[in-house]
């Protein structure tokens, strides 16, 4: 009896083990899967910067982001809006001269140094805005857009909507922090490709530096653009730096060529230009444009039964390219779907068919293909309704 008792003692004990050993495993497969997972987002998740965003504004394609979707104080990036709000609100001449009004005088943070009864026009205000990032010529072209700054900030915010901005609130003109005031990194970029646009905004934020002449209250003015980038960055066409102590160092830029426009945005980033440099250049490096489908280029010459032509080309009706990696380009499958014959009559509005573009197993686009010729029918019936037609 003792030796039974001892027997089943020992081999619990054994299970004991066994399944302690188990547990090890099973931990340490867990362990390995949680760094793999890690390992495989840390392309598109590692930034210094607390939110950021990188899309290309032509093809409106996501190419890499971080919290993008964080509502945080954004400084002077700011004058992004209020610019393009200015820019589509003021009534005015540009060109015109007109007394500052004197509220915008003495403004706390960045300035272009405005003095009480300078005359100066709103075109120069908007260099003044977005060059040396002066926080007067903010309130000031809020206030001779609009009676009020909250009116004014009432027409950001429209702005932003109309720019597809989902998460933002603007509740001044200038980006000094306050209550109520704040955007996201995805929001920014997509008001930033929709300011840029505007020719005048373009002009002004891709200006590396701008005489402002000699006024009735200030000597002349010289301004540079506090953007690094757009000096030492190939392609880079704007936009704007931003500080405060809660915000952090923001920056906004864009980059352009033939067929991309990639708009980074970075929040709260201690080495804003450094960090937008490198992730453009990994945007650039790795995304590039491919012509797929061009509507202009026959895709086959197909059989007409019946008709008073035997054959004709067929086309599809849309162009389409797309911004890609190698790998997705590489992967890339493009699927026809059409008769090799079709019966008569034949117009440009019949659709014949359809083209499917496919990334591995994911459609990415579709659609459809036609003639461009008319085809009469040989058919007795329709060359009856022909003579009927021409007669009446």
């Amino acid at each position: 009896m003792i030796k039974k008792v001892y027997l089943i003692i020992s081999l619990l004990f054994c299970l004991l083990i066994l399944f302690n050993i188990a547990s090890i495993n099973l931990t340490a497969n867990a362990d390995n899967l949680d760094v793999q997972e890690t390992l495989s987002n840390s392309s598109q998740t590692s930034s210094s910067a607390r939110a950021m965003y990188l899309f290309d504004a032509k093809s409106n394609r996501e190419i890499f982001s971080k919290d993008c979707n964080k509502q945080l104080a954004l400084a002077s990036t700011t004058k992004i809006v209020t610019a393009i709000t200015a820019l589509e609100n003021y009534k005015g001449d540009l060109d015109k001269k007109i007394v500052v009004p004197s509220e915008a005088v003495g403004l706390e943070g960045t300035s272009m140094y405005i003095k009480y009864g300078e005359e100066l026009s709103p075109r120069e205000l908007l260099y003044g805005l977005m060059l040396p990032s002066g926080n007067d010529a903010g309130k000031a072209l809020a206030l001779i857009t609009s009676k009020t700054e909250k009116d004014f900030c009432d027409l950001m915010n429209q702005t932003a909507q109309k720019a597809g901005a989902e998460n933002s609130h603007f509740a001044n003109s200038h980006g000094l922090d306050a209550d109520g005031h704040y955007t996201t990194a995805k929001d920014l970029a997509k008001i930033t490709a929709y300011a840029l646009k505007n020719p005048i905004f373009r002009e002004v934020v891709s200006t590396k530096n701008v005489v402002i002449e000699e006024t009735n209250k200030y000597q002349t003015r010289y301004f540079k653009n506090k953007n690094k980038l757009l000096f030492d960055f190939e392609d880079c066409i704007g936009v704007k730096t931003g500080f405060t102590d809660n915000a952090g160092r923001c920056l906004v830029t864009a980059t352009e060529d033939d067929n991309r426009q990639f708009i980074c945005v970075v929040l709260n980033c201690p080495d804003m230009f450094e960090e937008s440099s490198r992730l453009l250049t990994l945007a650039k490096e790795n995304y590039n444009y491919h012509s797929i489908i061009d509507k202009q280029k026959c895709i086959d010459t197909i059989n007409v039964k019946n008709g008073k032509t035997s054959t004709t080309n067929i086309y599809a009706i849309e162009n389409f390219g797309a911004l890609l990696t190698d790998e997705e380009f590489n992967n890339l499958k493009i699927k026809y779907n059409y008769e090799k014959e079709y019966s008569a009559p034949i117009t440009p509005k019949d659709i014949l068919g359809s083209i499917e573009v496919f990334i591995g197993e994911d459609l990415i686009f579709s659609t459809n293909i036609c003639s461009i010729e008319y085809i009469k029918s040989r058919a007795t019936r329709d060359l009856i309704q022909d003579i009927i037609d021409n007669w009446s």
